[in-house]
Protein backbone atom coordinates (compact mmCIF):
# COMPACT_ATOMS: atom_id res chain seq x y z
CA UNK A 1 0.00 0.00 0.00
CA UNK A 2 1.11 3.46 -0.52
CA UNK A 3 1.60 5.11 2.09
CA UNK A 4 -0.06 8.98 2.70
CA UNK A 5 2.68 10.11 5.42
CA UNK A 6 4.15 12.30 3.06
CA UNK A 7 1.14 13.19 1.31
CA UNK A 8 -1.23 13.51 4.17
CA UNK A 9 -1.31 17.32 4.66
CA UNK A 10 -0.77 17.80 0.53
CA UNK A 11 -4.20 16.21 0.42
CA UNK A 12 -5.70 17.91 3.14
CA UNK A 13 -4.78 21.54 1.39
CA UNK A 14 -5.32 20.60 -2.11
CA UNK A 15 -8.50 17.71 -1.82
CA UNK A 16 -10.34 17.58 1.24
CA UNK A 17 -10.41 21.58 1.92
CA UNK A 18 -11.16 22.73 -1.36
CA UNK A 19 -14.20 22.58 -3.76
CA UNK A 20 -13.18 19.56 -5.61
CA UNK A 21 -13.38 17.52 -2.60
CA UNK A 22 -16.51 19.56 -1.06
CA UNK A 23 -18.35 18.48 -4.48
CA UNK A 24 -16.96 15.21 -4.44
CA UNK A 25 -18.49 14.53 -0.59
CA UNK A 26 -21.98 15.95 -1.57
CA UNK A 27 -22.36 13.86 -4.84
CA UNK A 28 -21.09 10.73 -2.37
CA UNK A 29 -23.65 11.56 0.07
CA UNK A 30 -27.00 11.94 -2.48
CA UNK A 31 -25.51 8.62 -4.05
CA UNK A 32 -25.45 6.74 -1.07
CA UNK A 33 -28.73 8.37 0.89
CA UNK A 34 -31.05 7.44 -2.59
CA UNK A 35 -29.03 3.36 -2.85
CA UNK A 36 -28.43 2.45 0.40
CA UNK A 37 -32.08 1.95 2.11
CA UNK A 38 -30.53 2.65 5.81
CA UNK A 39 -28.21 5.53 5.28
CA UNK A 40 -31.06 8.71 5.22
CA UNK A 41 -32.39 7.29 8.14
CA UNK A 42 -28.37 6.96 10.34
CA UNK A 43 -28.89 3.24 10.99
CA UNK A 44 -25.83 2.20 9.30
CA UNK A 45 -22.78 0.31 11.00
CA UNK A 46 -19.99 1.62 8.38
CA UNK A 47 -16.22 0.08 7.95
CA UNK A 48 -14.32 2.81 5.89
CA UNK A 49 -11.13 1.64 4.82
CA UNK A 50 -8.14 3.03 3.57
CA UNK A 51 -10.59 6.44 5.57
CA UNK A 52 -7.96 9.17 5.44
CA UNK A 53 -8.34 11.82 7.97
CA UNK A 54 -12.00 11.16 8.66
CA UNK A 55 -13.64 13.90 6.86
CA UNK A 56 -16.62 11.36 5.26
CA UNK A 57 -16.70 9.28 8.36
CA UNK A 58 -17.29 12.23 10.39
CA UNK A 59 -20.36 13.22 8.82
CA UNK A 60 -21.43 10.15 8.91
CA UNK A 61 -21.25 9.77 12.33
CA UNK A 62 -23.30 13.35 12.45
CA UNK A 63 -26.00 11.82 10.57
CA UNK A 64 -26.17 9.03 13.17
CA UNK A 65 -24.14 6.36 11.74
CA UNK A 66 -21.17 4.08 13.25
CA UNK A 67 -18.26 4.10 11.83
CA UNK A 68 -14.94 2.38 12.13
CA UNK A 69 -12.44 4.48 10.34
CA UNK A 70 -9.19 1.93 9.12
CA UNK A 71 -6.11 3.53 7.16
CA UNK A 72 -2.19 2.38 6.74
CA UNK A 73 -0.82 6.05 7.51
CA UNK A 74 0.05 6.84 10.73
CA UNK A 75 -0.42 10.76 10.16
CA UNK A 76 -3.84 10.32 8.77
CA UNK A 77 -4.99 8.21 11.26
CA UNK A 78 -3.59 10.92 14.02
CA UNK A 79 -5.23 13.82 11.70
CA UNK A 80 -8.72 11.39 11.91
CA UNK A 81 -8.32 11.30 15.70
CA UNK A 82 -7.89 14.68 16.16
CA UNK A 83 -11.22 15.32 14.34
CA UNK A 84 -13.10 12.78 16.60
CA UNK A 85 -11.70 14.13 19.38
CA UNK A 86 -13.35 17.53 18.04
CA UNK A 87 -16.76 15.89 18.28
CA UNK A 88 -19.14 15.68 21.22
CA UNK A 89 -19.08 12.98 23.68
CA UNK A 90 -21.86 11.25 22.30
CA UNK A 91 -20.62 11.11 18.56
CA UNK A 92 -16.85 10.60 19.70
CA UNK A 93 -18.32 6.94 20.76
CA UNK A 94 -20.20 6.34 17.59
CA UNK A 95 -16.09 6.71 15.32
CA UNK A 96 -13.57 4.23 16.11
CA UNK A 97 -9.87 4.65 14.44
CA UNK A 98 -7.18 2.43 13.80
CA UNK A 99 -3.85 2.16 11.81
CA UNK A 100 -3.95 -0.63 9.72
CA UNK A 101 -2.75 -2.10 5.90
CA UNK A 102 -5.70 -3.18 4.55
CA UNK A 103 -4.58 -5.91 2.47
CA UNK A 104 -1.74 -7.15 5.18
CA UNK A 105 -3.75 -7.91 7.93
CA UNK A 106 -7.71 -8.80 8.27
CA UNK A 107 -9.96 -6.42 10.10
CA UNK A 108 -10.62 -6.79 13.67
CA UNK A 109 -13.60 -8.99 14.54
CA UNK A 110 -16.84 -7.13 15.11
CA UNK A 111 -19.60 -7.78 17.34
CA UNK A 112 -21.77 -7.65 14.28
CA UNK A 113 -21.17 -6.99 10.51
CA UNK A 114 -20.87 -3.54 8.31
CA UNK A 115 -23.73 -2.76 6.75
CA UNK A 116 -21.76 -0.65 4.49
CA UNK A 117 -18.41 -0.74 3.36
CA UNK A 118 -16.50 2.06 1.57
CA UNK A 119 -13.08 2.25 -0.07
CA UNK A 120 -13.48 5.97 -0.86
CA UNK A 121 -10.36 6.70 -3.00
CA UNK A 122 -8.57 4.57 -1.08
CA UNK A 123 -7.95 1.40 -3.56
CA UNK A 124 -5.68 3.05 -6.02
CA UNK A 125 -3.30 4.09 -3.86
CA UNK A 126 -2.85 0.07 -2.52
CA UNK A 127 -0.45 -2.14 -3.93
CA UNK A 128 -3.24 -4.13 -5.70
CA UNK A 129 -6.41 -2.57 -6.47
CA UNK A 130 -7.63 -5.47 -8.27
CA UNK A 131 -7.54 -7.68 -4.55
CA UNK A 132 -8.49 -4.63 -2.91
CA UNK A 133 -11.86 -4.27 -4.54
CA UNK A 134 -12.08 -8.16 -4.30
CA UNK A 135 -11.68 -8.37 -0.57
CA UNK A 136 -13.79 -6.17 -0.28
CA UNK A 137 -16.56 -7.99 -1.60
CA UNK A 138 -15.91 -11.39 -0.66
CA UNK A 139 -15.73 -10.30 2.90
CA UNK A 140 -19.22 -8.03 2.77
CA UNK A 141 -21.52 -9.72 4.78
CA UNK A 142 -24.56 -10.85 2.54
CA UNK A 143 -26.82 -8.51 1.43
CA UNK A 144 -24.69 -5.81 2.91
CA UNK A 145 -23.64 -2.69 1.06
CA UNK A 146 -20.18 -1.92 -0.69
CA UNK A 147 -19.92 2.12 -1.42
CA UNK A 148 -16.92 2.26 -4.23
CA UNK A 149 -15.04 5.18 -5.16
CA UNK A 150 -11.81 4.62 -7.87
CA UNK A 151 -9.70 6.69 -10.14
CA UNK A 152 -11.43 6.65 -13.42
CA UNK A 153 -8.46 5.45 -15.82
CA UNK A 154 -10.25 6.23 -18.52
CA UNK A 155 -11.03 9.53 -18.06
CA UNK A 156 -7.27 9.59 -17.45
CA UNK A 157 -6.55 8.75 -20.79
CA UNK A 158 -9.36 11.42 -22.28
CA UNK A 159 -7.28 13.87 -20.60
CA UNK A 160 -3.74 12.37 -22.11
CA UNK A 161 -5.31 12.82 -25.18
CA UNK A 162 -6.45 16.17 -25.27
CA UNK A 163 -3.36 17.60 -23.92
CA UNK A 164 -1.36 15.74 -26.69
CA UNK A 165 0.08 13.32 -24.10
CA UNK A 166 -1.15 9.50 -25.57
CA UNK A 167 2.69 8.57 -26.00
CA UNK A 168 4.74 7.96 -23.27
CA UNK A 169 7.52 10.25 -24.59
CA UNK A 170 4.97 13.41 -25.16
CA UNK A 171 4.24 12.83 -21.02
CA UNK A 172 5.41 15.05 -18.20
CA UNK A 173 8.35 12.73 -16.63
CA UNK A 174 7.15 13.13 -13.03
CA UNK A 175 4.02 11.87 -12.34
CA UNK A 176 1.72 14.52 -10.30
CA UNK A 177 1.72 13.32 -6.49
CA UNK A 178 -1.93 13.19 -6.35
CA UNK A 179 -2.28 11.05 -9.02
CA UNK A 180 -3.40 7.90 -8.36
CA UNK A 181 -0.73 5.10 -9.52
CA UNK A 182 -3.60 2.46 -9.62
CA UNK A 183 -6.68 4.01 -11.32
CA UNK A 184 -9.06 0.77 -12.64
CA UNK A 185 -11.41 1.47 -15.70
CA UNK A 186 -15.27 1.36 -14.72
CA UNK A 187 -15.36 -1.74 -16.85
CA UNK A 188 -13.26 -3.54 -14.54
CA UNK A 189 -14.56 -3.16 -11.75
CA UNK A 190 -17.64 -4.27 -12.64
CA UNK A 191 -15.71 -7.64 -13.93
CA UNK A 192 -14.78 -8.21 -9.86
CA UNK A 193 -17.90 -6.93 -8.33
CA UNK A 194 -20.88 -8.67 -10.87
CA UNK A 195 -19.74 -12.29 -9.73
CA UNK A 196 -21.10 -12.15 -6.25
CA UNK A 197 -23.65 -9.18 -6.29
CA UNK A 198 -25.53 -6.35 -7.99
CA UNK A 199 -24.09 -3.10 -8.87
CA UNK A 200 -26.96 -0.68 -8.01
CA UNK A 201 -25.77 2.70 -9.15
CA UNK A 202 -22.25 3.84 -11.24
CA UNK A 203 -22.23 7.62 -11.32
CA UNK A 204 -19.50 9.87 -12.42
CA UNK A 205 -17.57 12.41 -9.58
CA UNK A 206 -16.75 15.61 -10.84
CA UNK A 207 -17.06 15.39 -14.86
CA UNK A 208 -16.53 18.96 -15.26
CA UNK A 209 -15.32 20.95 -12.75
CA UNK A 210 -11.06 21.11 -12.78
CA UNK A 211 -11.15 19.08 -16.03
CA UNK A 212 -8.69 21.69 -17.83
CA UNK A 213 -5.93 22.65 -16.22
CA UNK A 214 -5.97 26.12 -17.87
CA UNK A 215 -9.27 27.18 -17.11
CA UNK A 216 -10.39 28.90 -14.26
CA UNK A 217 -12.76 27.53 -12.58
CA UNK A 218 -13.58 30.92 -10.72
CA UNK A 219 -16.33 31.23 -13.67
CA UNK A 220 -19.34 29.44 -11.65
CA UNK A 221 -19.63 29.41 -8.16
CA UNK A 222 -19.27 26.25 -6.19
CA UNK A 223 -22.89 25.60 -5.69
CA UNK A 224 -23.36 26.26 -9.41
CA UNK A 225 -20.95 23.94 -10.01
CA UNK A 226 -22.26 21.21 -7.60
CA UNK A 227 -25.88 21.85 -9.18
CA UNK A 228 -24.12 21.11 -12.82
CA UNK A 229 -22.24 17.73 -11.93
CA UNK A 230 -25.38 16.49 -9.96
CA UNK A 231 -27.48 17.52 -13.52
CA UNK A 232 -25.41 14.85 -15.24
CA UNK A 233 -23.30 12.73 -12.99
CA UNK A 234 -26.17 9.65 -13.65
CA UNK A 235 -26.44 10.21 -17.20
CA UNK A 236 -24.63 8.05 -19.68
CA UNK A 237 -22.39 8.92 -21.40
CA UNK A 238 -21.02 11.14 -18.60
CA UNK A 239 -21.34 8.82 -16.03
CA UNK A 240 -17.98 6.70 -17.46
CA UNK A 241 -16.54 10.42 -17.79
CA UNK A 242 -15.83 11.35 -14.11
CA UNK A 243 -12.68 12.27 -12.43
CA UNK A 244 -13.06 8.99 -9.79
CA UNK A 245 -15.73 6.24 -10.56
CA UNK A 246 -18.84 5.81 -8.01
CA UNK A 247 -20.21 2.33 -7.64
CA UNK A 248 -22.70 1.21 -4.97
CA UNK A 249 -22.56 -2.47 -5.21
CA UNK A 250 -25.15 -5.22 -2.73
CA UNK A 251 -23.90 -8.27 -1.95
CA UNK A 252 -25.54 -10.97 -3.06
CA UNK A 253 -27.96 -12.85 -0.11
CA UNK A 254 -27.17 -16.34 0.54
CA UNK A 255 -29.90 -18.81 -0.53
CA UNK A 256 -30.22 -22.50 -0.16
CA UNK A 257 -28.38 -23.29 -3.38
CA UNK A 258 -25.18 -21.48 -2.20
CA UNK A 259 -24.63 -24.88 -0.11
Amino acid sequence: MCSFDDLALRLEEKVYTTPKGRIRISLLKKDLQDFVPGFSKGACLIDDIGGGSGHFAVEAVKAGHSVRLFDASKKMTDLAEKRRKTLPRDLKEKLKVRQLDYLAAPLPRAEAPADLTCLHGSAEWMSDSDAAIQKAADEAAPGSYLSLLVFNSDRQILKQGINGQLLPETRPGRRRKLTPPGGLSPRRIREILEPEGTVLLQSGIRIFHDFFRQFDPGTLSEDQWLAQEMLWYRKEPFTGLGEHSHFIWQKREETLNDY
